[in-house]
This record gives C-alpha cells, sequence and structure tokens, in this order.
C-alpha cells in the first residue's frame, strides 16, 4: 500500500485492470451516449487521451441544428450560454462515468467549446486515489 497523505493514508495506487486503449474508447462511448441522451444527437466523433492525472475528450461535429442555427445567426453568446448550461446538466453523469472506468475519483470538470469549428473538449482532472465503489467516490467527495 503506497500512503498519498494524511487524509488519504488508506488509498492506494492500483495499476488500471485494462488496457488504456479499452478505457479510452470507453470513455469517447460514454461520452458520445450522454450527449445523445441529453441533446438528441452526439458528436460525429469523440478521441480520449488519458495522461497521468488528465483525461481529456475532444469532439468534433457536436452542434446541434439549432445550435448550428444560432451560431449562423449571429448569437455565439447565446449559443455559449445554452452550451455551457447543457454540460452543466450533463456533468454529473460524465464525472461518473469517467470515475468508473478510469477506477478514480474525478476532483475537476472543465468543458469548452469551439462553434466555429465545432469542436469541443471535456477536460476531467483525476485525484490520486483508486477507486472501489460508488460508496467511496460519494465518501471522498462528500
Amino acid at each position: 500500500m503506497t500512503s498519498v497523505g494524511p487524509d488519504t493514508r488508506h488509498a492506494q495506487i492500483v495499476a488500471p485492470a485494462e488496457p488504456t486503449q479499452s478505457r479510452q474508447l470507453e470513455i469517447s462511448n460514454a461520452v458520445v451516449r450522454i450527449y445523445k441522451q441529453y441533446t438528441g444527437r452526439g458528436p460525429r466523433t469523440a478521441r480520449t487521451h488519458i495522461s497521468d492525472g488528465l483525461v481529456i475528450v475532444i469532439l468534433s461535429g457536436c452542434l446541434t441544428r439549432a445550435e448550428r442555427s444560432l451560431y449562423e445567426a449571429g448569437r455565439r453568446e447565446l449559443l455559449m450560454s445554452q452550451r455551457q448550461a447543457m454540460q452543466q446538466v450533463m456533468s454529473d453523469e460524465m464525472v461518473a462515468a469517467v470515475q468508473a472506468i478510469v477506477g478514480r475519483p474525478v476532483i475537476s470538470f472543465m468543458s469548452t467549446h469551439d462553434p466555429e469549428k465545432e469542436i469541443g473538449a471535456e477536460v476531467f482532472v483525476l485525484d490520486g486515489r483508486q477507486v472501489t465503489g460508488p460508496a467511496q467516490v460519494a465518501a471522498i467527495h462528500g
């Protein structure tokens, strides 16, 4: 067991059981599924990058028809405000999915979009502790 500090003395860092590539695909699929569930359609592509303590999902083709219409009408601020509100609605589910897949708590989630290029980024900053189940995630964040 590796001690990681006074508040986390019972936590340990454990090597992932699955290869990184399958976890990347699993996260990409989860993010696309969540987008579809909340917006009616998912992005055309999603590519996940996992680095030490960081998960980044790059999305392309993620604007809905309504969002594209707002952008084309010059209503970028309204589009970005709407996107930000939707991200807040989806964030708990995205965070839970990433935590379950990587086995580590997410300590910060950020999202941004470039409507001109139709590219988005979902950024998850991970805690160093390994998670064994939902109760442990709740205990860490509670």
